[in-house]
């Protein structure tokens, strides 16, 4: 499905699709499953985070 969508979309925006997954789990396994969310996974959230609107910035 990566390689379909890479043909259809702008590579930024699939790149920022992958590196938001990992965040979306989190919210949802806090929402869902009543997962704790610890201090390194919200650093690790907010690195993401900036990278992406780096990334989306100096496009």
């Amino acid at each position: 499905s990566l390689n379909y969508a890479l043909r259809d979309v702008a590579t930024v925006i699939v790149a920022i699709a992958i590196l938001g997954e990992p965040i979306a789990a989190s919210v949802l396994a806090r929402i869902l499953l009543n997962e704790p969310i610890l201090a390194q996974t919200v650093y690790g959230g907010i690195l993401i985070l900036v990278g992406v609107f780096i990334t989306v910035y100096f496009q």
